[in-house]
């Protein structure tokens, strides 16, 4: 990841929570709301992840492994960037 992409990533994090305005009392206020925010909506797609199941699209082992070990929105985007195996799978 590059400077300004870091960069951009975390002016994305604190857009609903800071602008040039705030004064530093608000926005340690701030980011501890912010941190807050990004913790929960990890430990909700934790027990989602947890108490549900994506069907595999294909039987290469490793992406059952991928689907036991991540969240479904990572498994997601792991069977999308896989999808051209999954078309040799089925020629094959």
């Amino acid at each position: 990841m590059s400077t300004i992409q870091r960069s951009e990533s975390i002016n994305a994090f604190f857009d609903d929570y800071v602008n040039s305005k705030t004064t530093l009392k608000q926005f340690v206020e701030q980011y501890d709301n912010a941190l807050k925010s990004k913790i929960e909506k990890e430990e909700k797609a934790d027990f989602h992840s947890t108490n549900s199941i994506i069907p595999l699209l294909t039987k290469f082992y490793f992406k059952k492994q991928f689907q036991e070990a991540y969240t479904h929105d990572i498994f997601r985007k792991i069977q999308q960037k896989t999808a051209k195996l999954d078309t040799i799978e089925k020629v094959v």
